[in-house]
């Protein structure tokens, strides 16, 4: 099992009714419930949802807002200025000058990140200590859903007599787009 992964093999098999002992399919569910992981994470455009630290660079953009790329920030270790690239103690903004604004950005209070390319150095935390319990429920939803449809993933029906077939809409499903919308990393306008 892969770190990021959103639910366990123990959760699958639960929702599936099968028995705990190991099995020649536990290889294939532990490998849907990584890329079903790996697509909830692009989809929401984040790394991961389990927290974890970061170092990132990004670009000042002469503005007072930064939106980072991992959600929800949950505390922010430094923050650095500097055209030089060399991030130094008198580069670091002070703690004092910056505010993380509903865990979805840092805004500074009396300065700007100035304009450069690379110049904004920030480690911070984000993620989530638990997975949240809906998206949990459907990445396990994703994974059966997947592995049940797994020669023929998107079909729901198939006529014997003329081979006409019935298919269930392509991608994620319409609920697991519901939730994950929440989950969305937003995007300055």
């Amino acid at each position: 099992m892969a770190n990021s992964d959103l639910c366990s093999l123990d959760e699958v098999k639960d929702y599936m009714g099968m028995e705990d002992s190991k099995s020649v399919v536990d290889d294939v569910l532990e490998d849907i419930i990584t890329g079903v992981s790996d697509i909830f994470h692009t989809y929401c455009g984040v790394e991961q949802f389990k927290q974890q630290t970061y170092t990132e660079y990004y670009d000042g953009c002469g503005q007072k807002l930064l939106f980072v790329y991992n959600t929800p920030i949950i505390s922010v270790t430094e923050i650095n200025i500097d055209s030089d690239w060399e991030f130094g103690v008198d580069t670091t903004v002070g703690s004092d000058e910056y505010k993380i604004v509903n865990n979805l950005y840092i805004v500074l209070k009396n300065t700007v990140f100035s304009l450069g390319d690379q110049n904004v150095k920030i480690e911070y935390s984000a993620g989530y200590a638990t997975i949240p319990r809906d998206i949990n429920l459907v990445a396990v939803e994703e994974v059966v859903r997947r592995h049940r449809r797994k020669k023929d993933f998107d079909i729901s029906s198939r006529s014997l007599g003329n081979g006409q077939a019935t298919f269930f809409e392509k991608g994620l499903l319409i609920s697991t787009k519901n939730v994950l919308n929440s989950y969305k990393k937003p995007v300055a306008i």
